[in-house]
This record gives C-alpha cells, sequence and structure tokens, in this order.
C-alpha cells in the first residue's frame, strides 16, 4: 500500500474546504477528522495544519518572515525590510514577527519559510573563525 504525504494531504485538505463557511465548513473539518482518524494520522495533524496554511498562504501571496536582530527595528526600518521582501517574492501581503536578540552582537537574520539570510555579526564572527581554523 502507497503512502501518503503531508504535503498531498494538505492540498487535499485545502481543495475540499476552499470556498465552504459556515455548515458547509464544519462538516468538511469533521470528515477531515474522521479520514485522520481512519487513516492513523491524527498524531500529524499540526504537520498537516502547517502545510495547509502554506498552501493557503501561497494562494493567497501572503509571505512569512521573522527577523531577529540585536536591536529593536523601528518603524521606517520594518516597513523597508517588508517592502523589498514584497518586492523579491511578488507578495500581496507580509505576516512579520520581530525579535530582538542581543546575542546577535548586531546585524540581522531573516528567515523567509525555508530561506534564511543571516547578516549577523555574530554569523560573520562564527564564518571568520572557521576559516581561520581550517586554512
Amino acid at each position: 500500500m502507497a503512502k501518503i504525504s503531508v504535503q498531498n494531504i494538505a492540498q487535499a485538505i485545502s481543495d475540499f474546504t476552499k470556498g465552504k463557511s459556515g455548515s458547509d465548513l464544519d462538516i468538511a473539518c469533521k470528515e477531515t477528522l474522521k479520514f485522520l482518524n481512519k487513516k492513523k494520522l491524527l498524531n500529524r495533524s499540526n504537520e498537516i495544519l502547517d502545510s495547509v496554511g502554506k498552501i493557503i498562504d501561497k494562494e493567497d501571496g501572503v509571505v512569512r518572515i521573522k527577523v531577529l536582530s540585536a536591536k529593536n527595528l523601528d518603524g521606517h526600518q520594518k516597513k523597508e525590510i517588508e517592502e523589498n521582501i514584497k518586492q523579491k517574492y511578488g507578495a500581496k501581503e507580509i505576516v512579520s514577527e520581530y525579535i530582538e536578540e542581543k546575542e546577535l552582537l548586531g546585524g540581522m537574520k531573516i528567515t523567509i519559510g525555508e530561506e534564511v539570510l543571516d547578516t549577523t555579526y555574530r554569523n560573520k564572527l562564527d564564518q571568520l573563525a572557521t576559516h581561520l581554523i581550517n586554512n
């Protein structure tokens, strides 16, 4: 018997619930839960829901970013980051999370899906140390 991938399940759930609301959506969700229970996939529900969320975000043009910085960013800096991400990824909307992490020393680490842009001083120091040790 072939295994069903989380991505395939997520796409099926997205397709099955698309355009539904109210009692129709309630019924669709109950049927989805019955299916996941029957296939013994309830233990992977967080992973499946995460994948459904990514599919919906992609369809809606939403890009989620997480920005770690050594100091708190002001509104202008946040807006500039979000506008650059919008242009680069063709996003309609940016959902952002900003976290201050003093351990980074300086710079920023921006996570966009699976992609990471790390311009932190901590990362540059680590790269320099690795280079000096290996040469």
